[in-house]
């Protein structure tokens, strides 16, 4: 995983803030470690040049902000994981 911290060691993470650095993006391990952030509930993913979204996984996100970003694919799943989701 190409991250400055593990974020599966940030247990207590409430809001997960990341723009601009696509390269933390290069492959899904990022989205695969949102679901052992248990307090997450917000995220933002803006200006990293994302192509697609993967299928997320976390009891906990409510919010999600992707602008500005590159996307061509929205799984079909992709949000479905996401029980909290507010829509």
């Amino acid at each position: 995983q190409r991250t400055i911290y593990p974020l599966s060691s940030l247990r207590s993470l409430e809001k997960l803030l990341i723009r601009q650095l696509p390269s933390l993006f290069h492959d899904n391990s990022i989205f695969d470690s949102l679901e052992s952030l248990t307090k997450l509930k917000y995220i933002l993913f803006e200006h990293n040049q994302l192509k697609e979204i993967p299928l997320l996984r976390s009891k906990s996100i409510d919010d999600i902000d992707l602008g500005s970003n590159l996307l061509e694919h929205i799984g079909p799943y992709a949000f479905s994981h996401l029980p909290a989701l507010r829509q």
